[in-house]
């Protein structure tokens, strides 16, 4: 785990949580953080087992797909090539 999150995830209990990840999913294949996402809310209360495991899932929600910065760059390299041809 990436130091920019510094104390967001408790790494040794994040371990635990993922150790507890097929017994959280009854054996079934987790296809999509949905899916793993729907098993902890089924949960109930009880959820608060698995508080690092909600939390990387809450941080991994909030992550861009992709940086602005990168296809701005993107975009203007493709414009300043249709401009020189």
């Amino acid at each position: 785990m990436p130091t920019l999150y510094g104390d967001d995830v408790d790494r040794r209990k994040l371990r635990l949580n993922l150790q507890m990840l097929p017994d959280l999913m009854d054996g079934v294949q987790a296809g999509t953080i949905d899916d793993v996402t729907a098993a902890l809310v089924a949960l109930g209360p009880a959820r608060r087992l698995y508080g690092e495991l909600a939390t990387l899932l809450i941080l991994l929600r909030l992550l861009p797909a992709t940086s602005t910065m990168a296809e701005r760059s993107f975009s203007s390299l493709r414009r300043h090539i249709y401009v020189q041809r």
